[in-house]
């Protein structure tokens, strides 16, 4: 949609087309859809909220004692807190940087898109022949790679058209992660405990979506280092993130 209707029609424009179809989309489950309002007493709110909390601190501290998955946590916040930044400001950087055309960008990102789909598939039939471990640790290494060519396009001078390649391989190495993150929960988790560690599995990536934004914001505006030293910085989040899963030590089982 963007692609076809971006530059004639003006971003504005764009919104409001995709409000009004969220609008059309959503509207049939409002009429057809039964729903029953109930008032929730106060006491009960706070009585949840006390639960939720307790088991939050009692999961944390459990986790703690675990070396190796807390070490895995840590890492996964590093490399998200990377691929998030880079994801969302992707578009920017490439416009306002890499001085690339909007057009040009949604091709790129579709690209990606597309790659990324049968190379989910592809990364899944090598995290059983050779290991999750194994996969994560050369999709954080693509990550780091490709964050650090992204930085140097400005920096070095390098033509635009390195981006093609930048952005058309992001779907492929974040296909990857996604892919080879779960299998080590699961053989990591206890059998009785697992939905408890998805559940630190989601907070540590919920914490970096937070953070990422944040921190391009503030070296790039804020601190006025630019954009190009924003996506350096990821470049080394990554790089951290790739050190902490260097520690593991490897096992058939992940």
């Amino acid at each position: 949609m963007s692609i076809l209707l971006l530059e004639d029609g003006g971003h504005v424009n764009l919104f409001r087309l995709m409000g009004f179809c969220s609008l059309v989309f959503t509207a049939p489950l409002l009429v057809a859809g039964r729903y029953r309002i109930r008032m929730t007493s106060g006491s009960l709110f706070a009585e949840v909220f006390t639960e939720t909390l307790r088991l939050m601190k009692s999961s944390f501290q459990r986790s703690v004692t675990n070396s190796i998955w807390m070490r895995f946590l840590i890492s996964r916040f590093w490399y998200l807190w990377a691929v998030n930044a880079a994801s969302s400001f992707a578009v920017l950087y490439a416009v306002q940087t890499v001085k690339m055309s909007e057009t040009e960008v949604q091709i790129i990102l579709v690209i990606g898109i597309v790659t990324g789909i049968p190379m989910g598939a592809f990364w899944g039939w090598l995290v059983d022949k050779i290991g999750a471990l194994h996969v994560l640790k050369v999709n954080v290494l693509g990550w780091v790679l490709l964050l650090a060519i992204a930085a140097a396009i400005p920096l070095m001078t390098w033509p635009s058209s390195v981006w093609w390649f930048v952005g058309s391989f992001s779907g492929t190495v974040l296909s990857g992660l996604y892919v080879a993150e779960r299998p080590i929960v699961l053989v990591m988790a206890p059998l009785g405990r697992r939905s408890e560690y998805f559940a630190m599995f989601t907070m540590s990536g919920r914490l970096a979506a937070i953070v990422a934004p944040f921190s391009w914001g503030m070296v790039s505006t804020t601190l006025g280092f630019g954009q190009p030293a924003a996506m350096a910085i990821l470049a080394i989040c990554a790089l951290i993130a790739l050190g902490f899963i260097s520690m593991f030590k490897s096992s058939r089982a992940i």
